[in-house]
């Protein structure tokens, strides 16, 4: 592998890194996540060691060589302290190869690690591919990303269970299958044909969504079984010309939390898209397609039974919104939502500091981590609701009693504030918590045109409590919370009105 700076090799690294790094950036904003991820290419001799003649380039040169020895030497404490390579087989060969195919990836996670330790980046996670074979050296792809965006959406702890790969998270699978295309098409890849060394951006996600259902599967019921492509045939077909909505809920039988109202005598397999899409009709928010792998070592996954079935680590909540619409959520947290084929993240809620930012400018006195839990809350309950804080709530409820159910004001659980948000209208809270009314038909005149905040696009609850806080005289901050988890803040700091 080259090592001078001049020589026409590091040309192709550079072009590699670039490419790749807009590949990357590309995959990961059609999921929702805008973000610029650093590319860096680490080459090492091959073998089962590391040592400081570890070479990195990044698309804008070769990075000195005292970081890199600080990363190869972080690294190397990390693959000599790794006692977990047991994997033997009786065949020789197949041994060897499986110890190999280990080390790499064991050797490519201490690299990321010994990146992050360096602190050649801070605030960055690195991520490292198995390996591509070059020029008599291993070439490891790694991808840095601030950890911090990294981290706004769910992901499960551990991508590896009993030594099978289930993944985390649509974002983490993202960056694997870049990875993984990284290591196949470095030694064929031609920096002047302009071609993507990665691929299509929706190939890269509709491959990292694949993985992710596969997986996610593998966590709870043991056995993958292409659920990707399946809830597409499913939530694709009509039933008496209405689109697909229901829920399908998938468990391992032997910890299933489900309780089954109806069993079937024959399990019906989930590739009968025609009929899982009937059973369907029959299940609500409460109600589910209860969805197992079998007890009988039966290939693949089979609705057995239609029932409830609680929120838990151990059970894939699948909910099907409408038309080829379908959400995937493991113990109330949703990981991916899937659009005519198209996966996402889920709606990124806003965030518990941004928040207590709005809040903080808002009011001169707010509890703002009472208001947020009960935002929370809300978002959990997947119950669109708007929530009105004012610094006048008791002025307020009163002029609004006529349209409103007035309450005596007092602290309640987030969860009894939630469950008055289910009926038509808003809750109106104080700065400190209190819930003063509910059911609350928000005043307030039709904005002019050139107001951006009131959009036609939006339904009747975002504008209508945008004409609320424009033509009211007190401090307000108006929470919308959507079906889907979208939460919209709307307010003017320290308006100051008279």
């Amino acid at each position: 592998m080259p090592t001078q700076t001049n020589d026409p090799g590091n040309e192709f690294l550079k072009a590699f890194c670039f490419r790749a790094e807009w590949c990357i950036t590309q995959a990961l904003a059609e999921i929702g996540l805008s973000i610029e991820p650093q590319v860096l290419l680490v080459c090492t001799a091959p073998g089962d060691g590391l040592n400081s003649r570890l070479s990195g380039f990044t698309k804008d040169g070769q990075v000195p060589k005292d970081q890199m020895q600080q990363i190869a030497e972080i690294a190397a404490e990390i693959v000599n302290g790794d006692d977990e390579r047991t994997i033997t087989h009786s065949d020789p060969q197949l041994n060897s190869t499986r110890t190999k195919l280990e080390f790499q990836l064991v050797r490519a996670g201490a690299i990321a690690r010994g990146i992050e330790e360096s602190q050649l980046q801070k605030g960055v996670s690195f991520f490292a591919s198995a390996r591509a074979p070059a020029h008599g050296h291993d070439v490891h792809t790694c991808v840095g990303v601030k950890t911090a965006a990294l981290d706004l959406f769910p992901a499960l702890e551990g991508p590896v269970i009993d030594r099978l790969y289930v993944g985390r998270s649509l974002q983490h699978e993202v960056i694997d299958e870049c990875l993984r295309r990284a290591d196949r098409s470095f030694l064929f890849w031609d920096p002047n044909s302009g071609d993507n060394p990665l691929g299509p951006a929706e190939s890269v996600v509709r491959s990292a969504a694949s993985q992710l259902a596969d997986g996610f599967t593998r966590r709870v019921a043991g056995q993958a079984s292409d659920l990707f492509p399946k809830m597409e045939a499913i939530t694709s077909r009509t039933y008496e010309r209405s689109g697909a909505t229901g829920r399908l809920a998938i468990s391992n039988s032997d910890r299933s939390t489900s309780t089954r109202e109806v069993r079937f005598r024959h399990p019906v397999p989930i590739e009968e898209d025609r009929t899982i899409r009937k059973l369907l009709e029959l299940t609500d928010g409460e109600t589910a397609v209860l969805t197992s792998q079998l007890d009988d070592a039966s290939w693949g996954l089979h609705a057995y039974g239609i029932g409830s079935c609680d929120p838990a680590q151990e059970v894939i909540d699948i909910t099907v919104r409408g038309h080829a619409d379908w959400e995937l959520a493991i113990d109330e947290t949703a990981f991916m939502r899937v659009t005519h084929g198209h996966a996402k993240l889920p709606t990124l809620a806003t965030a518990p500091g941004q928040f207590a930012d709005t809040a903080t400018q808002t009011f001169d006195c707010a509890d703002s981590s009472r208001l947020w839990s009960i935002v929370d809350t809300a978002v959990a309950s997947r119950h669109g609701m708007t929530i009105v804080v004012t610094d006048q709530p008791e002025a307020e409820a009163e002029r609004l009693s006529g349209q409103a159910i007035v309450i005596e004001p007092q602290l309640m659980p987030p969860a009894e504030i939630v469950r008055l948000g289910r009926v038509d209208g808003a809750v109106l809270l104080g700065p400190d918590g209190k819930c003063h009314a509910f059911g609350i038909i928000l005043d307030g005149m039709a904005t002019d045109n050139s107001r951006s905040d009131e959009q036609r696009s939006r339904g009747s609850r975002y504008n209508s409590a945008v004409r609320y806080q424009t033509t009211t005289t007190h401090n307000s901050l108006l929470v919308v919370i959507s079906d889907d988890g979208m939460v919209n803040l709307i307010a003017e700091p320290n308006i100051g009105k008279e």
